[in-house]
């Protein structure tokens, strides 16, 4: 995967027709909405005005492949990056000092401008989806968070079980010590028993207790089979979210929160 970086303004020449990547777009449109003035952004960005204007009339940066990739000193890191910035909310510093014990040896900035763009994609997803509502006794969702606690007077990490029913978002909080199939199973009768009843479907994350395997091209899902028994027994269907969509299930992870 090719890195996509902003050139310097010094080392860019006024007039020329640059290409224009990902961060390119990103940084003219957030100095646009920031106020600038296309004039002060050619000048400092080392642009033509007209190139700064079309920039502007994209709604989006057209799709761009290098034929001959120039690696820097962050391109061998780059699908950790792009793994690591979802697991830890595109936080580039933990990513940058995370790769400094991998051996990295480069400077921080470079790893900001590599999270950059992933950042701003997760943003323009978040703002194009539709606030997802059902009915009644519709879907419920579930998740999992974790936080810590005070035991017997040692501090311990507990396990926060968490469904929510997605119409009248009712909240079903519960603490365990693991997140195991049985714990998982435990925690579904309580809730259920605690709603007094449950929906038609229940939508989760992708917790090996639930999937052990999914082919998103095929749409195959490989459901955990003691899981797959416990639903049927009770009689909803399970559905997943996207995968890197968490906000596909918002509700949860709100009350996760």
């Amino acid at each position: 995967m090719t890195e996509l970086l902003v050139s310097s303004p010094q080392k860019r020449v006024v007039g020329e027709s640059p290409m224009i990547d990902f961060e390119l777009w990103t940084e003219v449109h957030t100095r646009f909405r920031q106020g600038h003035g296309k004039r002060q952004m050619a000048r400092e960005l080392g642009l033509d005005r007209k190139t700064v204007k079309r920039i502007l009339a994209q709604e989006r940066p057209v799709p761009y492949r290098r034929t001959v990739s120039r690696p820097t000193v962050v391109t061998p890191y780059l699908d950790l990056i792009h793994r690591r910035a979802v697991e830890v909310d595109y936080n580039a510093y933990r990513i940058f000092h995370e790769l400094q014990a991998q051996g990295y040896p480069g400077a921080y900035e470079m790893v900001k401008l590599a999270v950059r763009p992933l950042r701003a994609e997760r943003d323009r997803l978040a703002e194009a989806t539709l606030r997802f509502e059902t009915a009644p006794g519709r879907q419920a969702q579930v998740d999992w968070g974790t936080t810590w606690a005070e035991i017997g007077g040692q501090r311990v990490r507990v396990q926060v079980f968490v469904m929510v029913l997605g119409y009248s978002r009712r909240l079903y909080v519960e603490f365990t010590m693991d997140q195991q199939l049985a714990t998982l199973v435990a925690c579904h009768q309580h809730a259920f028993d605690w709603f007094g009843g449950l929906t038609e479907e229940l939508l989760y994350d992708h917790p090996k207790t639930v999937v052990l395997k999914r082919d998103w091209e095929g749409r195959a899902i490989k459901w955990h089979p003691q899981f797959w028994d416990f639903a049927r027994y009770y009689g909803f269907t399970p559905r997943l979210c996207r995968p890197y969509r968490a906000q596909t299930k918002g509700k949860v992870e709100s009350g996760v929160k």
